[in-house]
């Protein structure tokens, strides 16, 4: 009977030892997101591992359903463009990455997260990357230099992480019970929107204020602010990006936000070409695309003689990058994954504020992919994560009601 017992305890004290450690690689890959390439790599393949195991040990299987078989078919049809191609297959390693987290964030589930010291972890690491990227902007000899995260890159991707951030932070508030805990959501927002006007990228300048009347109005309505708290925030919110913008063309000479600004929704007369000559790519090659990462030997300038602009990286398109690079398999897998999402969210964002937080992502970063590319890297984690988290949350709470 002791015998029993003294391993009972010591079955529980790894089981103990893996769910701290699954904790700590997660809040270290949240921390080193914006900051460091090598240490979120690592940290974020030990998180997987750590999660694996403990899958294993307490016998949660992966989900077969629509959304996990989806993402699955869209990293395959991945796998075999880049074989197709003969392109390296070493670049699907990235979205590889990125499907095994969110299998292993949704299969572990929500209840083994401390999202307080997870969203502190996540406002730190955005801070630390934060700073740096204020001197090289504001020493910079060139007033229209970009402002990039050190490990987050072009400019409209770390806009983007900044409006990811940003969500977390705003909603984050109400849910925080001490005074010192609300504040510090308030100045990490505040300091997104700042960050948001120093990048100047059209989607998320456009975005902010719908996302921030819809999280506000979300909160209302749920009584978790007031109306004296919120227009408080609008106004915190209007005066950094007033000063900024005045800043910037008045002392600092930066014309790079006053020309986003006055090029309005419909400036983009450069992507037409890169649009049009993706769906011309892509006819060529239906099935399975050019492979992933290609779309920079597109020669634009084969369909437009003249363009200014003769290769891009991409089709500043989520979806044509992924048809003309992919295929039309990957690209639906992916869609399906999407929508998938959205119903589920849809259905159930009165249940959480966490799943309110995963649709409002969801919505927000498909409105942007039609202008830009938003689904990979850090972003794509980030994103990963939440809508992992969420619907592990919403399949508890089934469960508990079917109990």
């Amino acid at each position: 009977m002791i015998k029993y017992k003294l391993k009972f305890q010591r079955i529980r004290m790894k089981n103990d030892i893996m769910s701290k450690l699954y904790k700590f690689f997660l809040l270290l890959m949240l921390f080193t997101l914006p900051v460091t390439e090598g240490l979120k790599q690592i940290s974020l393949i030990l998180f997987v591992l750590v999660g694996i195991y403990i899958c294993v040990k307490e016998k949660k299987q992966f989900k077969f359903d629509v959304i996990n078989i989806s993402l699955f078919i869209f990293v395959l049809s991945a796998f075999i463009s880049c074989l197709v191609n003969g392109v390296s297959p070493s670049r699907v390693l990235d979205p590889l990455r990125c499907m095994l987290f969110f299998f292993v964030a949704r299969t572990v589930g929500a209840e083994k997260i401390n999202f307080k010291f997870m969203f502190y972890a996540l406002f730190a690491g955005f801070i630390v990357a934060f700073i740096p990227a204020c001197v090289k902007k504001f020493t910079s000899n060139d007033p229209m230099a970009f402002f990039e995260l050190k490990s987050i890159g072009h400019v409209n991707h770390s806009a983007i992480f900044m409006l990811l951030v940003f969500c977390v932070a705003l909603i984050s508030m109400a849910d925080f019970k001490k005074l010192y805990e609300k504040y510090i959501s308030i100045v990490v927002s505040a300091t997104c929107v700042f960050g948001i006007m120093i990048a100047g990228s059209r989607a998320t300048m456009y975005l902010l204020p719908v996302i921030v009347f819809v999280i506000l109005f979300y909160q209302y309505l749920n009584k978790q602010t007031n109306l004296k708290t919120s227009l408080g925030i609008v106004i915190l919110f209007i005066a950094i990006a007033i000063s900024y913008t005045y800043l910037s063309t008045s002392i600092m000479h930066d014309g790079r936000i006053y020309g986003q600004l006055t090029k309005g929704i419909t400036g983009s007369e450069t992507r037409y070409p890169i649009f049009v000559s993706a769906v011309y790519t892509w006819l060529e090659y239906p099935f399975f695309g050019i492979g992933s990462g290609e779309f920079k030997i597109i020669d634009i300038t084969k369909y437009f003689p003249g363009n200014v602009e003769v290769n891009v990286s991409h089709a500043h398109n989520t979806f044509l990058t992924f048809l003309t690079e992919k295929g039309v398999i990957a690209l639906l897998a992916y869609l399906v994954f999407q929508l998938s999402l959205f119903a589920k969210f849809i259905k159930n964002f009165r249940q959480s504020s966490l799943v309110f937080l995963a649709l409002l992502i969801l919505v927000f970063q498909n409105v942007i992919s039609l202008v830009n590319t938003t689904f990979h890297h850090e972003n794509a984690l980030l994103v990963l994560l939440f809508w992992g988290l969420a619907l592990s949350y919403i399949e508890q709470k089934d469960n508990s009601y079917k109990k």
